[in-house]
């Protein structure tokens, strides 16, 4: 138990950034458990490796990336254009079509008692339990 306690501080023990009591409480551990005096071994190991690697420059600084403006081209007028010239006559085609009267029998066709009755209960407990959640919600 005190192992899993202490083997945070294991590698800043080695780093040794640990200092008074924790550094004495890591010390005094390491002289009585061997699988973390192996684990500090391999902490050191890992960074004296890694100090051995060279040193790269940083890459150099890229330019920020600014947003393009955009200004009115002519490929933006021309497009506008066509759009108009397409949207304005067929709008004007569509207002002049004369619209088809629907007939009386889908006016006045209502649904059988089955589907009235299964959509209201349905309704019924959507509605119910959109209350529930807002109940527990609003708790």
């Amino acid at each position: 138990m005190l192992c899993e306690r202490l083997e945070p501080d294991l590698h800043a023990y080695v780093e040794g950034w640990l200092t008074g009591r924790r550094a004495e409480h890591v010390e005094a551990h390491l002289k009585e458990c061997a699988l973390c005096q192996q684990k500090v071994a391999d902490w050191q190991a890992i960074t004296s490796s890694l100090r051995t690697l060279p040193t790269l420059p940083a890459p150099p600084r890229r330019p920020a990336l600014r947003s393009p403006t955009i200004t009115p081209s002519y490929e933006v007028w021309a497009v506008a254009l066509l759009t108009l010239i397409i949207l304005l006559p067929t709008a004007w085609w569509l207002s002049r079509v004369p619209i088809q009267q629907v007939p009386e029998q889908v006016v006045r066709w209502t649904p059988p008692p089955i589907a009235t009755q299964l959509t209201e209960q349905t309704l019924q407990s959507a509605h119910s339990l959109w209350n529930r959640v807002q109940q527990e919600v609003l708790r």
